[in-house]
């Protein structure tokens, strides 16, 4: 009997080390969502996004939800296209750079249909779970002229469509 018992350890162990290298966890699959302050140029009380994560690393930003936007008693809707591509640039000790792309959402509400399209750039700190939006090239592409926003927004205007921060939460 002990014999089997240590042949099947020893089987074991052989497969462990030999056939799969060192023996390690593997990397946590799930969602993560970063909830942000204030985005002034759209006048939005809160930006939401979100996305997939693998071993704390963020993943392209698949959904985002802006709460009261507009300005001067007009509201207007931010409809984003996903998914925004997340490309890590850099790490050093907890932080890790981003290069943000395929932005592009519509603005719309009364008197106003406009497209904003661009990037931004981001780092993430992992030690305080905050995402840091460092700059962003976003830029209005479209405005109708039969609903130009009243003259708010215009052709060719940086309009940043990002929170300034994002506390990240990872989920299972």
């Amino acid at each position: 009997m002990r014999g089997k018992l240590f042949r099947a350890l020893f089987a074991t162990m052989t497969v462990l080390v030999l056939g799969a290298g060192v023996a390690q966890a593997a990397p946590t699959v799930g969602r993560y969502a970063g909830y942000g302050g204030p985005v002034s140029s759209l006048g939005c009380d809160t930006n939401v996004i979100g996305g997939n994560q693998t071993g704390g690393i963020l993943a392209d930003i698949d959904e985002s939800t802006y709460e009261n936007c507009g300005q001067w008693g007009l509201m207007w809707t931010v409809s984003p296209y996903h998914p925004w591509q997340l490309h890590p640039d850099s790490q050093s000790g907890t932080v890790t750079t981003y290069t943000i792309t395929n932005i592009d959402a519509d603005v719309s509400g009364p008197f106003c249909e406009a497209t904003i399209v661009g990037s931004a750039g981001a780092s993430y700190d992992s030690a305080p779970g905050v995402l840091t939006v460092d700059y962003q090239a976003t830029t209005v592409t479209y405005v109708d002229p039969a609903n130009d926003c009243l003259g708010l927004i215009t052709q060719g205007e940086q309009l940043p469509v990002l929170a300034d921060w994002y506390d990240i939460v990872f989920f299972g």
